[in-house]
């Protein structure tokens, strides 16, 4: 486990500097997300698991889907997975 790296309030400094014209997206995983559909999943690193499913659940709350997720870190492969599944009461009641 890497040991938590603590802000020095000390040297940290005020500045003027303007806002840069290119920022990064605020999710980066939005062009992968709108292209999967309930059943597919994303293959990744086991250490990028967490990751990605997190920013998956973001991406259903955000656009309302009837899903769930689910995920592992060895699919049998040496590489993670990241399902996005149909949430089958959402999808009667609706």
């Amino acid at each position: 486990m890497k040991p938590v790296d603590h802000v020095d309030p000390s040297k940290l400094t005020i500045g003027n500097d303007p806002l840069p014209a290119h920022r990064a997206r605020a999710n980066k995983y939005a062009d992968l997300m709108a292209k999967l559909k309930p059943g597919q999943c994303i293959k990744c690193a086991p250490n990028h698991v967490g990751q990605v499913s997190n920013a998956l659940r973001k991406h259903i709350i955000e656009k309302e889907l009837p899903c769930q997720v689910r995920s592992t870190k060895n699919y049998g492969d040496g590489m993670a997975r990241v399902w996005l599944l149909a949430n089958a009461r959402k999808l009667k009641a609706a």
